[in-house]
């Protein structure tokens, strides 16, 4: 797993902490099936034993409450957690009136886990749902912080677990547009991808009408466009989707469950055939938040520093862009450089 990084222009700020193990007893809320299977001690902190395999959401605790969150803002939530064996946790934060997901992988030893997150809801807690999971999980420490200062720009990373799975929908990445497409229109999608290794027919995408009547008995939309499957590469490659809109389309979903490891991400990039609009927000990631995006997985991250999809090679500074002009990561000239990451007189700038 990778995890964010700090520039030296921006710094690291805790909210809010947590030591289970300075804690003598569990107050924090608790399902009635997790309830006398909990413990706290000064050695591992909040143990939580399941003996028993059931629906994810009956074992279910708080893991902290009374959270200083304030809606809209970036954070990132820190865990240090062990289980008796590797495992999956959801771990949610906010209130009940609206949850994100924080779930992620753990082994057998101690770590830190850092998962960033924007806050839907002002205040709230970190629950913890492990019915899935048999044996037992240990949390020592919960933390929130958030980062201040210049953010240099990076790349978005999904950490796919170290294994395949068995269906490539296990895996999936979300992203909600900002504003329906065109019913009949023409899209074309590109965006960055390297992979930790090569894989045929890796990656989906599904573009979806999320707001739809047509229901699936589970709630989900029927009206889904099945866009070609392409390779996965362990080199930066640029994948490419045309396709017209059979539907008011709201929301896009890339599947890749039989990969796994690291999946960076970056220049995401949607226009409507004959335009130059950029219809995805922060698709170059020059601000450091996943706000739109969401997954079924492992962690989901912001990685700061330029990525080798969007460097720009020492003979193009030299040759072209010198000339006190703006030119965008891909090299080509702007004369009104709008929000974002750009080249100029030979050195990245970000502008706000």
């Amino acid at each position: 797993m990778t995890s964010i990084t700090a520039s030296a222009e921006s710094k690291e700020v805790e909210d809010f902490s947590y030591d289970w193990t300075e804690q003598t007893s569990d107050n924090f809320w608790t399902s009635e099936e997790a309830k006398p299977n909990l413990s706290v001690d000064a050695v591992g902190g909040l143990t939580a034993v399941n003996n028993t395999e059931m629906d994810n959401w009956k074992f279910q605790f708080h893991i902290v409450d009374g959270l200083p969150l304030k809606s809209g803002n970036d954070y990132v939530l820190k865990i240090t957690i062990k289980g008796t064996d590797a495992g999956y946790a959801f771990f949610g934060v906010g209130t009940w009136s609206g949850i994100v997901d924080c779930g992620f992988n753990f082994t057998k030893e101690w770590k830190e886990y850092s998962v960033p997150f924007s806050a839907t809801q002002d205040n709230g807690f970190v629950v913890c749902q492990m019915g899935k999971f048999v044996g037992t999980v240990q949390i020592k420490s919960v933390k929130i912080c958030h980062y201040e200062g210049t953010f240099s720009g990076g790349y978005m990373n999904f950490d796919l677990g170290a294994s395949p799975s068995a269906n490539k929908w296990d895996k999936k990445l979300s992203y909600i547009l900002p504003k329906a497409l065109e019913q009949g229109a023409d899209y074309t999608l590109t965006m960055d991808v390297k992979a930790d290794a090569d894989l045929e027919n890796g990656i989906a995408f599904w573009p979806i009408w999320d707001a739809s009547p047509n229901k699936t008995d589970w709630g989900s939309s029927k009206d889904v466009q099945y866009c070609e499957d392409l390779k996965l590469s362990s080199e930066w490659t640029t994948l490419t989707w045309k396709f017209n809109a059979n539907f008011t389309l709201d929301k896009f979903e890339w599947v890749m469950g039989t990969a796994a490891g690291d999946l960076r991400i970056d220049n995401v990039r949607l226009v409507k055939d004959g335009t130059d609009e950029n219809l995805i927000e922060n698709g170059d990631f020059s601000e450091r938040t996943t706000k739109g995006w969401s997954k079924t997985g492992n962690i989901l991250s912001i990685i700061e520093g330029q990525s080798p999809s969007t460097g720009i090679n020492q003979t193009m500074v030299k040759a072209n862009l010198q000339d006190g002009a703006y030119y965008t990561l891909q090299g080509m000239k702007t004369n009104k450089p709008a929000k974002g990451i750009f080249i100029h007189n030979g050195k990245k700038v970000v502008i706000r």
